[in-house]
Order: C-alpha cells, then structure tokens, then sequence
C-alpha cells in the first residue's frame, strides 16, 4: 500500500515541516480596523457663504459615493476655505441627515466628527446614530477637534444626523471606523507529488513531502489522502488516510 508520508516508499507529506508550518502559521481569524471619511465642501474663498444648500454636490466634497441622500437639510452653508460647512445661521440652528448608501453601511466601532466653534457661538454639537442620540459634545475652541461616538460594531450603521443646538458651527468631516474580517488563506506546496513506485512485496513507496500553511484561519485544516495513499505528520511512522491542523 502507498502512503502518502515524509520519506520512505510512500506517498509522504513534509510532516516535520509541516508541522512546524501549522504551528508557526495556523492561528484564529484576525481583523483589522478600516476607516472611510466624508468631508464637506467650503466654499473656496475667505468668506462664509450665505445661500443654504440641500444638494450633496454643494455640501459633500469627498467620500459622496458612501451617501445616497440627505434628510432635510436645514440651514446648511458652505464656509470659507478649509471649514468644510457651517451648520446654523444668527438666529436658527442648523442640521442635516446623511442617508448611508450600500458601500456606506458597515459596523462601525465609532464615528467621529470633525467640529469647530463658530466665532463666539459656544454650542452643542448634536450626533444621532442610526435615529438614536448620542451624548451631546460641547465644541467651544475654533480650532477643529474630533467627537467620536462610540458603535457596538455588530450593528449596521444606516444614517447619521449631525447639527448643533446653539445657532453656528463648523464641520469639516465625518469619518466612520469600522472592522474587516481578514481573509483566510491556505498554501500548499508543492501542489502536487507523482513519480510513486510500488513493487508489490516491496513496499511501500518511497515517501515524499510537502509543506501546508494557512493565515488567518477560522476552523482547523482537514487532510486527506487519496485512495491508497496515506499521510503522516513524522517520517517513517503515524500513517494514516486524514490528519487534522489545529
């Protein structure tokens, strides 16, 4: 009978390699954080702009592709270069609802905002997640700070209404933080073994090796050898038809 092994006249696999490679390699899933930002469009001169906008070309300079609507923007004005929007006018506050689109709706950890007072307009900045309503974040400087809210990153992120509660304020940017899996990989090598010989009487074959390796796996690694070959993970002993990499 061949065995598919390490050395001798089986079929082998590089069964100290091997496991030195499963040790070494094999582990859980991992995942990484991922960011995408939306930033808002001023109006490319020194000065405020006085005209409301309600359309996402006039308010979303980068990152449109993550929105598909805005919900009842109010009072929104493009501000002067390098603030991004003013939310609110002299007498009224204002607001606007980013509606996700499908490459916008992740499982965000957070979602920061980018905000900055509005001359001496001390106020509110007002975040809802979702419809839901965060902690209200106090902006007082008028250099730009980040307020980041905090998500379970198990839930689908789908709106985000942004406005203040005291008339004026500058908003440059949302950014949303979320987490992607990493993708699992197996490597085998080589990624096929021939050449076996079988004399019956004489057997078995002269074993042959080959490495596997895998990254950021979620389960164990199954083997199998084919029919009338057998595997190991030493040479010259511990054949069998299937192993298991843990």
């Amino acid at each position: 009978m061949k065995h598919f092994n390490f050395f001798t006249n089986r079929v082998v696999k590089s069964f100290r390699g091997l496991a030195l490679a499963a040790l070494v390699v094999l582990g859980a899933s991992s995942a990484f954080a991922d960011t995408y930002t939306i930033e808002f469009k001023d109006s490319g001169t020194g000065s405020d702009g006085s005209e409301a906008k309600t359309a996402i070309a006039d308010i979303i300079s980068s990152g449109s592709s993550y929105v598909t609507s805005l919900t009842d923007p109010t009072k929104v004005y493009q501000a002067k270069t390098g603030y991004g929007i003013k939310l609110g006018s002299k007498s009224a506050n204002g607001y606007l609802t980013l509606v996700l689109s499908e490459s916008g709706v992740v499982k965000p950890t957070s979602v920061t905002v980018n905000a900055a007072r509005y001359s001496s307009d001390t106020g509110t900045l007002n975040v809802k997640l979702n419809g839901t309503a965060q902690t209200a974040q106090t902006v007082s400087s008028t250099s730009f700070n980040d307020f980041t809210f905090t998500m379970d990153g198990a839930t689908d992120l789908s709106s985000i209404y942004i406005g203040t509660s005291t008339k004026r304020m500058y908003i440059k940017s949302v950014t949303v933080t979320y987490t992607t899996a990493a993708t699992p990989t197996i490597t085998v090598s080589p990624s096929s073994l021939s050449g076996f010989t079988y004399v019956q009487g004489s057997g078995p074959s002269t074993a042959q090796t080959f490495t596997v390796s895998g990254a950021n796996l979620t389960a164990n690694i199954s083997l199998s050898a084919p029919t009338n070959y057998e595997i190991s993970l030493s040479s010259g002993s511990g054949y069998t038809t299937s192993l298991t990499l843990t």
